[in-house]
């Protein structure tokens, strides 16, 4: 669960004489040498994941326009859920390394079919399937391409081998950094949440790629000229009908992932938001989205 902090403003206040009283208890207080401060709300609030994945945005973009199946997309976001940091491994809930049967359960399909949305993701250079040296005992492991999505800023040495792109880090031999221009975070102890209460795929693919670009002080999902998506606009970069989509859209919002409204501070009509809890680009928001969204 992330954790909320509101944003005060404090002015120290001139004081007069040097006690104070409880107006409830009549206790006094003596506050001679002391500084009086009055708080005030800043109407800003920030909230931080304990636990997160880096998503590239561009890469992502690049992805969709490209034509990946969105349930491709959302199983790549599934297997991400538990990586190990700076390694990119999917790993289950136990730490164990994943496999293609435990994948198939987590996601409530057969073998067959997951393994074909996982053939199409190697295929696009989104996973690897090998030894990795450092874990051998682990036998073949599933890795993530850095360049799409890491889980910590810099990565072990190792990925090198599987994905370029890379660039070494000064001082720190055994790491390199797969740099992102542009980025949004994913916290994955929600993401861990959400895969169990059967959310489809292609529902799940959508909420990512609304993500891909996020307003600032909202989380307000924006298109690639920075217009608030419409099911039109979601419509033509995904390739689907407009109906399949709205459909997904209801979805979204009467589950909590979305919200369809409007602002109190921003005259911009009727707008998708993004949960806060779940993804964010930046770290402070207007307070008035609390309004929203609970955690999940």
């Amino acid at each position: 669960m992330g954790e909320i902090k509101i944003s005060y403003n404090y002015t120290q206040l001139n004081i007069s004489g040097n006690e104070i009283a409880d107006t409830e208890t009549g206790e006094t207080f003596d506050i001679s040498n002391s500084v009086l401060l009055k708080r005030t709300e800043t109407g800003k609030i920030s909230i931080s994941y304990p636990f997160y994945n880096f998503i590239n945005s561009k890469k992502l973009i690049d992805l969709i326009v490209s034509g990946i199946k969105d349930v491709d997309l959302a199983l790549l976001i599934c297997m991400s859920a538990n990586m190990s940091k700076g390694e990119n491994i999917c790993l289950k809930n136990n730490d164990a390394p994943h496999s293609t049967g435990s994948i198939a359960a987590m996601i409530g399909q057969t073998i067959q079919a997951t393994k074909s949305k996982i053939n199409r993701l190697i295929k696009l250079d989104l996973l690897h399937y090998g030894i990795v040296n450092h874990r051998r005992n682990s036998g073949k492991v599933y890795v993530v391409n850095p360049n799409i999505l890491k889980n910590g800023i810099l990565s072990k040495v190792f990925l090198k081998e599987f994905f370029k792109g890379s660039n070494n880090v000064q001082n720190k031999p055994n790491m390199v950094l797969y740099g992102y221009d542009k980025y949004f975070h994913i916290d994955t102890n929600n993401l861990k949440k959400l895969i169990p209460s059967g959310i489809k795929l292609v529902d799940l693919a959508l909420l990512i790629i609304m993500s891909s670009n996020l307003e600032q002080e909202f989380n307000i999902c924006l298109d690639q000229n920075d217009k608030p998506h419409t099911s039109k606009s979601l419509s033509k970069l995904t390739k689907s009908s407009q109906k399949s989509v709205k459909d997904k859209l209801d979805t979204l919002v009467d589950n909590g992932f979305l919200h369809h409204g409007y602002t109190r501070r921003k005259k911009i009509g009727k707008v998708y938001f993004v949960n806060i809890h779940f993804v964010k680009e930046t770290q402070s928001f207007d307070s008035s989205i609390r309004e929203f969204f609970n955690d999940f």
